[in-house]
């Protein structure tokens, strides 16, 4: 996918969504004892422990960096 001049694959989009919701739950968590996103429904119906916004954003940044290492290949 073109955007701009930058070349970005779908791995990279899902990664950036990933991270945006892993993080920023575990940010809401902290800061305002509150959770949003995905990570607060799996939370309210499977008493998900609080750590997990952490590993998701640890993996939503690991699906950008592969994801732009691909596209750059290509």
């Amino acid at each position: 996918m073109q955007w701009g001049k930058w070349q970005i694959g779908e791995l990279t989009i899902i990664g950036l969504v990933v991270l945006v919701q892993g993080f920023g739950s575990a940010l809401a968590k902290a800061a305002w004892d509150a959770n949003w996103g995905l990570l607060a429904v799996a939370e309210r119906w499977f008493g998900v422990p609080t750590w997990l916004g952490l590993i998701v954003g640890v993996v939503g940044v690991t699906m950008v960096v592969i994801g732009l290492r691909r596209t750059a290949r290509a």
